[in-house]
């Protein structure tokens, strides 16, 4: 049955459910984060409106950090990026 408690769906939905709140409040809008990493991604995204993360094959820029990462696997798998 999909969604049930026992399903792979469920537990994932169940765990993500019990994940407690961030300890990191923004204090412009007072959204708590699990990080300070997660902080400065909402803070150049939604109130700095910010991308300080570039790629520097494409130019293409970004608000998060991981968000780049994630570009840079994905476009350009076979280079290595360290």
């Amino acid at each position: 049955m999909l969604g049930s408690p026992f399903s792979a769906v469920g537990l994932k939905f169940a765990s993500k459910s019990r994940t407690p709140v961030g300890n990191i409040e923004c204090e412009v809008c007072g959204k708590r984060f699990p990080s300070r990493r997660s902080l400065q991604g909402h803070m150049n995204s939604f109130h700095l409106h910010q991308k300080p993360y570039i790629c520097q094959k494409c130019n293409r820029s970004f608000a998060y950090q991981t968000s780049l990462y994630f570009h840079e696997r994905l476009c350009y798998p076979k280079i290595d990026f360290t």
